[in-house]
């Protein structure tokens, strides 16, 4: 069985909907990405969707933004929200 971030499960794991994904690299002081801006990042993208996601090719995809387009000069990023988001 393969879990899912693709790792092998050993024969006896518990299946795939008995499963629980814990992951932090410390406990969060806080989840004001604000006030702390690095405890937080473990937990962020459970927190918050980014307008961009990175998929498992490291290719740059849509997020909760489905299209985006820079100014002329290029000093300014323009990001159009999917309907929902």
């Amino acid at each position: 069985m393969i879990n899912s971030i693709g790792r092998q499960l050993p024969p006896d794991a518990a299946p795939l909907e008995e499963q629980t994904m814990m992951y932090f690299i410390e406990e969060p002081k806080n989840l004001d990405v604000s006030m702390d801006n690095y405890g937080v990042k473990g937990a962020d993208p459970w927190l918050f969707e980014r307008l961009t996601m990175f998929d498992e090719n490291d290719v740059l995809g849509p997020g909760a933004a489905d299209r985006w387009e820079p100014s002329e000069d290029g000093r300014v990023w323009t990001f159009y929200l999917r309907k929902g988001a």
